[in-house]
């Protein structure tokens, strides 16, 4: 939890020493833990990291922790403000040596300046030392950063997120018995590897290996020049020439066929629980792990994480590492496997340790049995799982303990958490939320939605905490996170967990009625990007945004259960009784209405639709531009994308940019097609299409040509007149049956640059004494005149009472009568009054742009009519 949660906004405790305020995020993860009364008013930290992180790599090699370290050192020490800070009593300083192997005379110096001062209590060393304290009185810990890396790992838990696929199937290797991983060259490493050359092991048949030395590029580049210098340096003295040359050019810069989608260096440095898996694989086809340790000395013991892999991967392991490394580890409550083969190398000086180590080796390629399988005796298997319990439950949580401890200005106190278990929060259903300090935000946790993946995913990475809302602070300006769910698959989940049926699941928004709800996810349909119209305050906050995106990320990797369908009854009982949840659903919390942002917008894919239709899709075009005549120019004319402004801008508004892809759309008046067309590009499956044929008159075998050429199903014929039924729904795919009433309806209706409205039978033209209806004529300039009446006020109703019986709950219907007409004139007020209430940015209106076909903005304008609940 400490090591890799994720870090937004940073606290003011920690002083940066040198370099950017996320080099400290470790320390800002400690620091969250303790309970506000028990903080140091400031904290600094000095670690090989930092130090390394901090001064110029052209003056400086990198790599030489040492002496970056001792630098950073003298500069602290000399530092006036920490001494002044120190002084007053309020400040914690911790030199954390946890991760690095630090000589004892850099502690010793520190310990030289800070013993005799009054504020030495507050002066702190973390170490990768087991067993040895240095000289001195500095509060000495071994809290080694470096072994609790991998600590939240847990088995079969974790996903690959930073890996590439693997090139081949994890069945294509074949078992072996020893993983041999080795990065640096180091006097130990080259020593095991060349005493099990001399020794005729089959490291090439019988091991997974890798020796990677330092990123380099090759022949001429400093870094591999000190490696062949290292290599020669070792092993012709203890061997022979013959045998750094074998290693050099047979076993240098070996590596596994695995890739990472990072740098190396950066990788293998990292603290991601995806290291355990890396190759995990590998793992599963050796017997045993063979563990060079960062460090092989006959005097001190440190462990790194190289042996937490190993426990976390339940492997049995060899270690060629420090004298007396196995006793300690031992002592630390973990078990070895001397019971199976021989451990005495434990004890030995080092040359006689390598020996015996490399014998032990041998023995196990020469004498067990790999190509059957790996299998363990119950005995030693149950060392695996004792070692990896022990190592979860009991080593590391001490460790951290300690951290906290030293990090204390008073007694240590874990940070304010209600105990609140499952069955409290179901009786006080609305009474807790998960805080996080870290970013000042809540998470409401609601029942059924998710809530069992927030207390053990989201929370350990994000630092939120189950409280009891009633002790924080201006809760309700705090901004809330809530998960939310489709009414009907969140009735039917909790139908299935519950055999008494009540009407005691509370609604969703009954758990955030008095919290200021400002992000929201589905859970059914998760995204990070995007937003909602009504929470624009949020996006001024990258910080409370960024923490959304993140819990998205997290929640992203659930597996959602489905649950089965409502029966027609059980569907009237939750719109019946759950009405606020769906207004609250469909406009804070499904896709419909979010809005894209910094992501591939559909309305910008629409355009390059038609600016690539050409291109894209040139046999269809060659086929109409032969065949079309009476559409061919205007067929011309609306492959141009600057036509399709206001149809772009009103598939981003709609949510479409998030929308599942088995939605239902259904587009009136297509005409051509096009509509239609592009969707299906995208990727969705249920879209259909009308056209009045009747309108079409002898053009209709041209748009039938059209549609064949296109390969659209054949729109449905419907004309529809003002104030006269019609039916939209296709019912040969009904849920329920094929009466209206349960027929499937749409998500989307889409009704654009639609001469719907037009009442052209309500016209009458008086000339020379004679009255008809000619709707359209041809003045003397040879301009075409056309005449309609829009819809009054009762063929609006009318109008929208039906299309709304054809959604679904939470579905749109965009409707664009063109010309638009009503806010032109004075005589249509009412008319606009009424269409108004459609016209809100909340349901994804936004103001009509100019077009090539309509420059006049006005007249491209348009309502959208949503269905908040089933009537």
């Amino acid at each position: 939890m400490y090591y890799n949660k994720w870090i937004i906004n940073r606290s003011p405790l920690i002083k940066t020493i040198h370099g950017e305020p996320q080099h400290y995020d470790l320390y800002q993860n400690f620091v969250d833990e303790l309970h506000p009364t028990v903080r140091f008013e400031k904290y600094y930290f000095v670690s090989p990291w930092i130090a390394c992180k901090y001064f110029d790599e052209d003056e400086f090699d990198g790599y030489d922790y040492l002496t970056l370290t001792d630098k950073l050192i003298d500069e602290v020490l000399n530092d006036k403000s920490i001494t002044k800070d120190l002084e007053q009593g309020n400040t914690c300083i911790v030199f954390d040596m946890g991760a690095e192997l630090i000589p004892f005379s850099y502690y010793e110096k520190i310990d030289k300046f800070y013993s005799t001062k009054s504020y030495a209590k507050n002066v702190k060393y973390w170490s990768m030392y087991e067993h040895l304290k240095p000289k001195g009185s500095i509060d000495y810990l071994t809290v080694s950063s470096s072994t609790l890396r991998f600590s939240d790992y847990e088995e079969n838990k974790v996903s690959n997120e930073y890996h590439e696929k693997w090139e081949f199937s994890e069945d294509e290797l074949t078992n072996k018995h020893v993983l041999f991983l080795n990065k640096r060259i180091r006097p130990h490493r080259l020593d095991t590897l060349s005493k099990l050359l001399e020794k005729k092991v089959n490291i090439k048949d019988n091991f997974y290996f890798s020796f990677l030395g330092t990123n380099n590029r090759g022949e001429g580049d400093p870094l591999y020049d000190s490696d062949v210098n290292a290599i020669y340096g070792r092993v012709p003295d203890v061997y022979n020439k013959d045998m750094a040359n074998k290693i050099l050019w047979d076993y240098y810069k070996t590596e596994l066929p695995y890739s990472m989608n990072c740098q190396r260096d950066e990788w293998l440095a990292s603290s991601s629980l995806n290291r355990i898996e890396e190759l995990l694989p590998y793992r599963k086809r050796t017997y045993v792990e063979l563990i060079t340790e960062f460090t092989h000395s006959d005097e001190y013991v440190s462990i790194s994480e190289k042996l937490s892999q190993a426990i976390l991967c339940k492997k049995p392991f060899i270690i060629v590492g420090d004298r007396k490394y196995l006793r300690n580890i031992k002592n630390l409550g973990f078990k070895t496997f001397d019971k199976f083969w021989d451990e005495s190398y434990d004890e030995l000086a080092y040359e006689e340790r390598i020996d015996a180590i490399t014998d032990v080796v041998k023995e196990i390629v020469d004498t067990v049995d790999v190509k059957n399988g790996i299998t363990y005796s119950k005995e030693l298997q149950e060392i695996l799982e004792h070692n990896y319990n022990h190592y979860k439950n009991v080593y590391t949580p001490s460790v951290y303990k300690d951290a906290f401890k030293s990090l204390s200005l008073l007694d240590y106190k874990p940070q304010l958490e209600d105990k609140a278990d499952d069955e409290k929060l179901k009786r006080e259903k609305t009474k807790y939320v998960w805080y996080s300090e870290n970013t000042n935000t809540i998470i409401i946790p609601i029942a059924g939605n998710l809530d069992g993946a927030i207390k053990n995913k989201v929370a350990p990475r994000l630092a939120y905490r189950l409280v009891d809302k009633n002790n924080l602070d201006n809760v309700s300006k705090i901004p809330a996170i809530a998960i939310t769910r489709h009414p009907h698959k969140r009735y039917a989940s909790y139908l299935e967990n519950n055999d008494d049926v009540n009407n005691d699941l509370l609604e969703q928004t009954g758990y955030m009625y008095d919290l200021n709800v400002c992000y929201t996810i589905d859970m059914d349909n998760i995204h990070r990007e995007g937003y909602y119209a009504r929470c624009k305050d949020w996006n001024d906050d990258f910080g409370h945004r960024d923490s959304g995106r993140r819990i998205a990320d997290i929640l992203y990797e659930e597996e959602i259960h489905t649950p089965r369908q409502l029966t027609p009854e059980e569907i009237l009982f939750v719109d019946e009784n759950y009405k606020w949840d769906w207004t609250m659903y469909n406009e804070y919390g499904s896709w419909r209405f979010r809005k894209p942002h910094n992501i591939a917008k559909i309305g910008v894919g629409f355009e390059q639709y038609f600016d690539t239709f050409k291109d894209v899709y040139k046999k269809e075009y060659k086929v109409l531009t032969k065949k079309l005549k009476r559409h061919s120019q205007y067929l011309e004319s609306s492959l141009e994308s600057a036509y399709w402004v206001n149809h772009s801008m009103i598939l981003d508004n709609l949510g479409l940019n998030y929308a599942p892809k088995d939605i239902k759309i259904l587009d009136i008046g297509t005409h051509f097609g096009f509509m239609p067309h592009f969707l299906k590009s995208q990727g969705f499956t249920n879209v259909h299409s009308t056209n009045s044929y009747k309108e079409a008159g002898d053009s209709l075998d041209e748009l039938k040509l059209i549609w064949k050429t296109l390969g659209i199903t054949e729109p449905a014929d419907i004309h529809i007149e003002p104030q006269t039924p019609f039916d939209l729904l296709d019912n040969s795919d009904n849920m329920y049956g094929k009466d209206f009433d349960s027929a499937e309806r749409y998500d989307i209706i889409l009704m654009n640059m639609s001469n719907v409205f037009w009442k052209t039978d309500k016209i009458v033209r008086l000339l020379n004494g004679n009255i008809s209806q000619a709707w359209q004529v041809v003045d003397k300039n040879k301009d075409t005149n056309t005449f309609f009446a829009p819809y009054d006020v009762n063929d609006i109703h009318y109008f929208t009472k039906c299309i709304m019986s054809q959604l679904n709950v939470g579905g749109s219907a965009v409707i664009q009568p063109f010309p638009y007409a009503y806010s032109s004139f004075d005589g249509f007020r009412n008319e606009q009054g009424t269409v108004a209430t459609w016209q809100s940015e909340h349901r994804g209106h936004q103001k009509p742009q100019s077009t090539k076909h309509c420059p006049t903005l006005e007249m491209n304008n348009y309502f959208i009519i949503h269905k908040e609940k089933n009537e």
